[in-house]
Order: C-alpha cells, then structure tokens, then sequence
C-alpha cells in the first residue's frame, strides 16, 4: 500500500478515497431510508435519477481538475506526509472544528443562493417543497452549480484550511454526507421549513442559524429587526463590545424578508469570531512552511 501511495499522484490517491465514501454514503443511504418510518414518497424516478447523477458530475469533474492540476493534491496543500495517519487527538479535534467551520461556510453559501440575482442557481433544489416527504437521495436534487457550491466548496475550503491529513479529510466529508441522511430519518422539519418559507434555517446543523438569528423559531413574522444589543448578546458577552463596534461600520441594518439581505453583519460576526479565536486558542504562522496551522497536539 505504501509503494502505490508513493508511486499514485496524491489528487488521484484522494479522488478513490472520495470514490469510496461516496459508494459508503449511497450505502448508508439506504440503510437509512429502510430505517425511516413508513411514509408515502413523492419521490419520482425522474428527480431521484437528477439526485444521483450530481454525484457522477461531479466525480467527473474532480477527475477533470486533478489531471488539469498534474496530479497535485486538492484536498489537502500538499505537505510531507500527507498520508500519514493522525492520532486520535488530532483526529477528533479537527473533526469537531472542522464541522463547526463547515457548517458557517454552508450557511454563508446557502445564504448567498437566496440572493434574488443568485436564485437562480439554487431554484431547482427549490422544487422540492417538503423535503421529508422525499427519497433521502433527493438531498442532492439541485442543478450541477448549486451542488458544487453548497457541497463541494465547503468541504474542501474547510480541509485545505485545516491543512487536514487525507484520513481526517475523509472522514470529515462522510460525516458531513451521512449526517445530511440521519435528520431525515426522524424528519428534518428545519429543512422543511426552510423550503417552505424560504428565509429561515440556512445551515447544515443549526448553531450558525442560531447565531445569525435565522432558526425557523426565531421567524415567526415576515420582519424581524436586529439591534446590536440583541445581537450582542446572542453572540455572547465575552465579545459584546466588540461585535458592538464593528456593527457602527456597517450600521445598524434590518432583515425585511427575502428581498433584504444582511450578510455583511453575519459576515462581521465570524470575522470577529474567528480572528479572537486565531489570537486566543493558538494558531500560529510557521515561518518554515508559510501556513497557518494548529498547535502541534502531539
């Protein structure tokens, strides 16, 4: 095995390991759907093809960049030892901050898609109004863009981020897949909501929505007005003053509905968040490799 990870340019050793979570995930799929409660599908054959052929797009195109890039790698930057296993420490860790990362990127994707200009990209996903009464494969019934976009961009800026090892790379993907599954099999109402009001519950998991102000509780009317006090404290008060002031840069802005839109204040939000946490909980910058990386956990 060692032979061929040397003698395999790593984006081809990287696009069987994807190959091969995905053929896991199709396998937990239905698993899962055997596992849900009975329930009449309003799944056609048709939008469940769609759903599966996103997959093989995208393989495709994986395939189509890795031979454009030379074989380099592309989930990961590249380091010695790529292929190196992580400890368990390492492992977990990167993992849980990996998936609290994934879950800001997809909200800040997904919001983006409800642009009216956007939309478009994003409407046929859209087509499907009660998500729960559908296959679990239809999790993936969205045009080739919206699904490179929604799914692919946010695994991969977050494991190029974390300069991952490939085993936490793929893992972190087949959890970020599978966990898609196993809300559905107890029914996602957040996702169904979602699909029905169109302005509510963006993320993939919840704390971002919650943060942002846009869990399906929290918009009960057509507006909902923020103030910085509010907001403030929703984020928490260790970092009040400061989100305070960086909301006077942008003024106090509304949320009016779908036709208006504050992702510059969510923005601010994480920016603010993530640079406390680069100063507070050790990130470095090694001078040797010119990257930022997390304290060597040992």
């Amino acid at each position: 095995m060692n032979d061929f990870l040397e003698r395999c340019p790593p984006a081809y050793v990287e696009l069987l390991g994807s190959l091969g979570i995905q053929v896991g995930y199709f396998a937990c799929g239905m698993i899962m759907e055997k596992m849900r409660p009975a329930y009449v599908t309003a799944t056609s054959r048709e939008v469940l093809n769609k759903s599966i052929l996103n997959h093989v797009i995208l393989n495709s195109l994986h395939f189509a960049i890795a031979t454009c890039m030379g074989g380099n790698s592309i989930l990961s930057q590249g380091y010695p030892k790529k292929y190196q296993l992580p400890s368990w420490t390492e492992l977990i860790s990167q993992l849980v901050i990996a998936l609290v990362l994934r879950d800001a990127v997809f909200w800040i994707v997904h919001r983006l898609l409800h642009i009216p200009g956007l939309y478009r990209v994003h409407a046929k996903h859209h087509e499907i109004k009660n998500p729960g009464d559908h296959h679990i494969f239809t999790i993936s019934y969205m045009s080739v863009a919206d699904f490179f976009f929604l799914y692919a961009i946010p695994i991969v800026s977050v494991a190029r981020f974390l300069d991952m090892k490939l085993v936490t790379t793929l893992a972190f993907s087949f959890i970020s897949a599978t966990g898609e599954q196993v809300k559905l099999v107890w029914g996602d109402e957040a996702h169904d909501e979602h699909h029905v009001n169109g302005a509510v519950n963006f993320g993939a998991y919840g704390p971002m929505d919650w943060v942002c102000g846009t869990s399906g509780h929290l918009k009960n009317t057509a507006r909902d007005t923020w103030t910085n006090e509010c907001t403030a404290a929703r984020c928490g008060a260790w970092n009040a003053d400061v989100v305070c002031r960086a909301f006077e840069l942008v003024g106090d802005l509304n949320y009016d509905g779908p036709a208006s839109w504050v992702v510059i204040k969510y923005l601010v939000i994480w920016s603010v968040y993530v640079c406390k946490f680069l100063s507070d909980y050790g990130w470095i910058f090694e001078g040797g490799r010119q990257r930022w990386t997390l304290l060597n956990y040992g």
